[in-house]
């Protein structure tokens, strides 16, 4: 599976923000903070991942059959949503975490994906 320019900067961006908010976090609030902070990140980073997967899938059959790739991508879309809802749902419920914390690390990495596509696009105009 190779991973383009862009896909490689744009996670590595996320993992640089989600451990710099959860060490922000822990700085700020303590230790239960930056662990639900990192785990709010670790949700979009694996977000993330999933929809490269995918993409890879897709690239791969992308002469094939349009109906396929459709198909992909709306399991793609369906699946994201669904982790993201479960992985949210064990962090608050069983895992306890702090939601606040959870949603600053969420957000804030998730946010790193359109900063580093603007800055990306930006840089090479």
């Amino acid at each position: 599976m190779t991973i383009n320019r862009e896909a490689r900067s744009s996670l590595l961006a996320q993992l640089l923000t989600a451990v710099v908010i959860a060490a922000a976090a822990g700085a700020l609030s303590g230790k239960p903070w930056a662990v639900a902070a990192l785990y709010g990140g670790l949700i979009a980073v694996a977000n993330t991942l999933l929809q490269l997967w995918h993409m890879r899938r897709a690239e791969r059959i992308a002469k094939e059959d349009a109906e396929r790739i459709l198909r992909i991508v709306y399991r793609c879309a369906a699946e994201r949503i669904f982790s993201t809802i479960v992985l949210f749902l064990i962090g608050f419920v069983k895992l306890k975490f702090n939601p606040l914390a959870l949603l600053v690390g969420f957000l804030a990495t998730q946010m790193t994906v359109v900063l580093t596509k603007y800055f990306l696009k930006f840089n090479s105009d």
